[in-house]
């Protein structure tokens, strides 16, 4: 009978600690993404310090010259180079350029993004944070110069681009370089096919960025969505009547695209989350409510036999 008892009461404890087991795997499930993004941006916080403790004094240098020639031959050339997928994810061969070094960082405070900035979208920079199209302008600003900024849309629990439909016009976009601090204003959205390579281009006679990301959310790059931002300094920033008539775009499908907003897709994949804590907490509350009923009737049981 004694035995019988320990066994029994052996059995109970495992039952208890499965259960918190079980409690503590879904707290890890739900809390991993938050812990993540921590993770993340204490990284991305050190590596902006260390950016600004190796960046060069605010008088310009002989690299600043030469990317400003290497932007102003770009405009020239039509940038046929953006054709070639291969070419933008290359660094521009610049001397003085470091390819794998951060080259600056963007800001995006209405969405709370602050990301490092490299030259050349490789898949390898792209998983470091954001970064500039080959065959685009290198972020320094200047007249007829548009530096596409590209980013992962929610790599791996990291955040990145994910909010970047919750843009609107008028907010601010700043880049900043090894010599300067660029604000932006936000002047028109739109999303676009992959293909159409023209609508990412340098327009005559600006300074601008572009924000560029795949859309909807996780719909594996069906779409491009695009933020375009015109220099702050170049005087007050209008949105055109194209852009006030809710992003009127010449392809339909994309013109439909737009509209579909990712908030529900990114608040279904956080209703998982809870349900998923919710299931575990009452399987374990269940378990533990049954063991500590059943224990205290094998008690009684045992009294009444004794």
């Amino acid at each position: 009978m004694l035995k019988r008892q320990k066994t029994g009461r052996v059995a109970q404890k495992w039952k208890h600690w499965c259960g918190a087991a079980l409690l503590l795997a879904g707290c890890l499930i739900f809390f991993s993404p938050n812990l993540h993004q921590q993770y993340q941006d204490k990284r991305i916080q050190k590596e902006i310090a260390e950016f600004h403790m190796q960046s060069e004094p605010e008088e310009k240098s002989d690299l600043f010259g030469k990317i400003q020639r290497y932007n102003q031959e770009l405009f020239e050339s039509g940038q046929n180079c953006l054709y070639e997928p291969a070419y933008v994810e290359k660094a521009p061969e610049i001397d003085g350029i470091v390819s794998d070094k951060m080259f600056g960082y963007v800001e995006i405070p209405s969405i709370d993004c602050t990301l490092p900035l490299y030259l050349g979208a490789s898949e390898e920079k792209l998983n470091q944070g954001a970064a500039v199209l080959g065959g685009t302008s290198v972020p320094i600003g200047g007249n007829n110069t548009n530096c596409v900024i590209a980013a992962h849309r929610g790599w791996k629990q990291q955040v990145y681009f994910k909010y970047i439909d919750a843009l609107k016009h008028g907010d601010c976009i700043i880049v900043t370089n090894p010599w300067e601090r660029l604000e932006y204003v936000v002047s028109d959205i739109q999303v676009i096919e992959p293909d159409e390579i023209e609508r990412i281009k340098i327009q005559s006679g600006t300074d601008q960025v572009t924000l560029i990301t795949c859309h909807p959310y996780r719909s594996g790059g069906k779409y491009r969505y695009v933020v375009s931002a015109k220099r702050k300094e170049t005087g007050t920033v209008g949105v055109s009547e194209a852009g006030k008539k809710d992003f009127v775009q010449d392809n339909e499908s994309a013109q439909n695209c737009i509209r579909t907003n990712s908030d529900q897709t990114i608040w279904q994949e956080t209703k998982i989350r809870y349900a998923g804590v919710a299931v575990l907490a009452g399987f374990v509350i269940f378990t533990v409510y049954r063991n500590v009923k059943g224990g205290k009737r094998k008690d009684a049981e045992n009294r009444a036999g004794g």
